[in-house]
C-alpha cells in the first residue's frame, strides 16, 4: 500500500528517486526489502546473525532474511534506489508511476504471481498484458540464442 511505504515519500522529487533510495526511517519501521541484498559479513558478524536467529527475536520474522537482517541491523543499511530493486508493481498506476522510469530500471523484482515464465506460450512468446514480462520474455529468448550459438544445451520451448 502506497502509504506504508518508503517510496511515496519520492513522489515528488522523482529525478531524486532514479539515483537516492528513500529515507530508511519512513515506511514501515525502516524495514529493508531483501529483493537485492550485497551482503559478505565477516566471521564475527556471521556468528552475530546466527546468535540473533537463535535468540527470542528471531520468533517474529514474517519475511526470513529481510526481517532479520532489519531487525539485527537497524539504521546500520542503506537502501539502493528503486532501480535496482525494482518491484514490478511500482510501475502501475495509484501505485509508484510517479517515480517508476522504464528506461531507468536496472533489476526488475516480479514479486507476486503470475511471473513472466509462466505467461508464456508453447514457442517462449510473451502472452501477458504487463509489458515488464515482455522485458524478461525478451532477455531469456536473447540468452537462450546466445547460449545455443555458443554450443550451451538450451531446452527448448
Amino acid at each position: 500500500m502506497p502509504e506504508n511505504c518508503a517510496f511515496t515519500s519520492q513522489h515528488f522529487t522523482p529525478e531524486i528517486a532514479q539515483t537516492t533510495g528513500p529515507d530508511p526511517a519512513v515506511g514501515p519501521l525502516g524495514f529493508m526489502n531483501g529483493g537485492l541484498q550485497v551482503v559478505n559479513p565477516s566471521k564475527s558478524v556471521y556468528d552475530l546473525i546466527l546468535a540473533h536467529m537463535e535468540s527470542d527475536a528471531a520468533i517474529d520474522m514474517d519475511f526470513a532474511d529481510q526481517s532479520l537482517l532489519s531487525d539485527l541491523f537497524r539504521g546500520c543499511w542503506v537502501p539502493l534506489p528503486y532501480i535496482y530493486n525494482a518491484l514490478k508493481t511500482l510501475r502501475r498506476e495509484g501505485v509508484h508511476a510517479e517515480i517508476w522510469r522504464d528506461d531507468k530500471v536496472k533489476n526488475i523484482h516480479y514479486i507476486l504471481a503470475p511471473k513472466p515464465w509462466d505467461e508464456m506460450d508453447v514457442e517462449g512468446k510473451n502472452v501477458s498484458k504487463d509489458p515488464t514480462h515482455g522485458w524478461w520474455v525478451d532477455v531469456n529468448n536473447e540468452r537462450l540464442v546466445s547460449e545455443k550459438k555458443n554450443g550451451i544445451k538450451v531446452d527448448e520451448f
